[in-house]
This record gives structure tokens, sequence and C-alpha cells, in this order.
């Protein structure tokens, strides 16, 4: 496990999950499909399971002032004790976390967290 230096730049919520993309449905099997999913002429939308994810982006010091965002919704809503994050929660989150000096952990490839960022909210 690496650790590198980095500054907070930016907190925003998106949205992040994946799609399923269904092509090739027969002529004859398509009003089953039009009634119930998105699309038309054979290539439909599956699912569309998205789920709001909270970035925080850092700019690393050690990689060449490179960005990287990391997912920060879950702990939030550990640490506050929420079932949903406010428009209000994340511009408080963001006015205490931007600016910050901190230590990121590399856990994986392209796999980071933060180390202790409980101690900045």
């Amino acid at each position: 496990m690496k650790k590198y230096k980095g500054r907070i730049v930016d907190v925003y919520k998106a949205k992040g999950g994946f799609r399923r993309i269904v092509s090739g449905i027969r002529k004859d099997k398509q009003p089953l499909y039009d009634k119930t999913f998105r699309g038309s002429n054979g290539t439909y939308l599956a699912s569309d399971n998205t789920y709001p994810v909270i970035y925080v982006k850092v700019i690393v010091y050690d990689l060449d002032n490179i960005p990287i965002e990391i997912d920060i919704r879950d702990i939030i809503l550990n640490h506050y004790k929420l079932e949903r994050i406010s428009p209000q929660r994340i511009l408080g989150v963001k006015n205490k976390l931007v600016g910050k000096k901190i230590t990121i952990i590399e856990k994986d490839v392209d796999d980071y967290e933060i180390e202790d960022i409980l101690l900045f909210l």
C-alpha cells in the first residue's frame, strides 16, 4: 500500500452505476419491450441501475498533480447517521474539506481511500 500527499480541490455529487442494453429483439417480440423498457427498433435499455455518489476530487502531488476522484458517500452517511444526503449537507462538507492537505492510500490499482477523513468532518 502506497501513500501519497494531496490537496482536496472539489466535492460534488454525481450519478454512478451501470446500464444494460439489449439488442436484436425480433419484430414479433418488440411490443413486449415497448411497454416495459425505453428504446425502439429492437434495441432497449433493459436495466438502468444508477445511484448517487459524492466524489472528492484530489490533486495528488506525488503523481505529477493528477486529479483523483474518491467516493465518500458511505462515509458521510455513516458519520452523520443519515439515510440520504441533502444539497445543504454536500455544501457543508465541501466547505469543510476543500483546501485540506490529506494523505491518500492506494489499496489497489485505481482504488484509493483518504486516510483519517473523519478528522475533517
